[in-house]
């Protein structure tokens, strides 16, 4: 038993059904199949696009280059939320004092910024936000990641593109007027 492969039956099939149908390739087809000058051609093409690119005639788009790094302005966003002893959120411009300390309680104060009178810090139904240190700049500390021994480290660093800001808490004064905002 002599069996035709089932798309070779189907071309005989639709030859003998419509034999006015050219089955072969259509002429219009024939330009866009590979030929040695197309191919050529094409090469040709793609060189002369390189050359250019590569001679700053054609410059990469913004989206292919490589993001460019914005340098750390040394600031950092604290937010926070302001209500009275009832519970309700202020909504009014307050004095505060902002500081960094060497310990969590007690301790020094390493740095200290005052946002009063023009600078006093905008409160709108209990929230407010401060950028820290762009009054006042935040010194450069080191921030130390051990690692463990199988890891490669580089000791310390300085890095102020990456400030490490603390919990902030803040507590009105005795006659409620006068904010601080201790960090520790």
């Amino acid at each position: 038993m002599n069996r035709k492969p089932f798309l070779a039956a189907l071309v005989e099939l639709l030859a003998a059904y419509r034999p006015h149908l050219n089955l072969a390739r259509p002429h219009w087809l024939h330009g866009w199949l590979p030929s040695r000058g197309n191919v050529i051609f094409t090469l040709l093409m793609f060189a002369l696009l390189v050359l250019a690119q590569s001679a700053g005639a054609l410059p990469l788009p913004s989206t292919l280059s490589a993001p460019r790094s914005t340098p750390s302005t040394g600031a950092i966003a604290y937010q926070g939320r302001l209500a009275d002893a009832d519970g309700n959120p202020l909504t009014s411009t307050i004095n505060m004092s902002f500081r960094l300390y060497d310990a969590a309680s007690g301790g020094t104060p390493l740095w200290e910024e005052q946002w009063a009178g023009s600078n006093g810090v905008q409160v709108s139904d209990g929230l407010f936000n401060v950028m820290l240190g762009s009054l006042t700049q935040i010194p450069i500390y080191q921030l130390p990641i051990p690692l463990p021994r199988h890891h490669r480290g580089h000791g310390r660093r300085n890095d102020p593109a990456r400030p490490v800001g603390q919990r902030a808490v803040c507590d009105a004064g005795a006659d409620g007027a006068g904010w601080e905002c201790d960090d520790g």
